[in-house]
């Protein structure tokens, strides 16, 4: 399970580096068909399905091209035989968000499932802290 949870950690990265570098095709690797998101923007239900989840990402590319940060700061990996899960806090923010709030991140909580022998992310929430 030590090859697995290695396996995971470097699956995410993959996506953080291509979620920073705004690679929507690389974005969606490794994660399944009927992947179901949960995002900071509200849809109460989640996001649902391959297709759907792509849409959601442009938006968030124009604002990463403007200079925005997007790094995982940790990343601790819990696998078992067919599912693991993993969770990691995210600097993610504009160059001037960091200056008024140094300690607040994105919190990233995927799910994964073992599919035809290998890892695929099949659930995805995104969060942030309130701050209010």
């Amino acid at each position: 399970m030590r090859d697995d949870a290695a396996r995971i950690r470097a699956l995410i990265k993959r996506w953080a580096d291509a979620v920073h570098q705004g690679d929507l095709d690389a974005v969606v690797a490794d994660h399944a068909e009927d992947i179901v998101m949960s995002d900071v923007p509200p849809r109460h239900d989640g996001v649902r399905g391959l297709a759907a989840w792509r849409k959601v990402w442009p938006p968030f590319f124009d604002r990463q091209a403007r200079g925005a940060s997007f790094a995982i700061v940790s990343l601790p990996v819990t696998a078992g035989d067919e599912v693991a899960f993993a969770h990691a806090p995210l600097r993610c923010g504009s160059p001037q968000d960091p200056a008024g709030h140094p300690e607040l991140r994105l919190r990233l909580t995927p799910g994964l499932r073992k599919q035809g022998g290998r890892w695929v992310v099949a659930h995805e929430h995104h969060s942030i802290p309130h701050t209010g």
